[in-house]
């Protein structure tokens, strides 16, 4: 038998739980005891009106009865979808049917192109054929000197 007074010194003393994971029913919300729906706090508002296509539908269940169409002959056709098949396709062409430059877009898949002269595509006189035999005629104002003109000339 202890004579100090702690209750560390005594014996065949029972276990004393960890209670640091509880909390006291005091410090509760009334809901986590009653579950009731009604004792929650910052509940959202409950839907008392709803309206389909501008009019209200009110049930005094609070449900909404919604029809909702199920076959493409419940729609109105205001865009100009197809109704049947057999619609007139006779402005349409399938795409297996066209050239292959109308898919691609590029000038190599073009049939027919025209055969262009080396000089169109370079730019070059080097490359331009029946050229004028006098360098005369290749003489620009200003920068031509007179030597190079009487040089063009006894060629000639």
């Amino acid at each position: 038998m202890a004579t100090s007074g702690d209750y560390t010194d005594l014996s065949n003393t029972p276990t004393i739980p960890d209670v640091s994971n509880f909390v006291e029913r005091s410090e509760l919300a009334t809901v986590a005891t009653t579950g009731s729906y009604n004792d929650l706090q910052n509940t959202p508002s409950i839907i008392a009106d709803v309206k389909v296509n501008g009019s209200s539908v009110v049930d005094t269940n609070k449900v909404a009865q919604v029809s909702v169409p199920t076959q493409t002959s419940d729609l109105t056709n205001n865009s100009g979808f197809i109704t049947n098949a057999t619609d007139s396709l006779t402005n349409y062409t399938k795409t297996s049917d066209l050239a292959t430059v109308a898919t691609s877009g590029a000038y190599n898949d073009l049939s027919g192109k025209p055969s262009l002269a080396t000089v169109a595509t370079s730019g070059s006189y080097n490359d331009l054929l029946n050229k004028p035999a006098s360098e005369l005629y290749y003489c620009t104002y200003g920068t031509t000197t007179s030597a190079q003109i009487t040089t063009a000339l006894a060629a000639n």
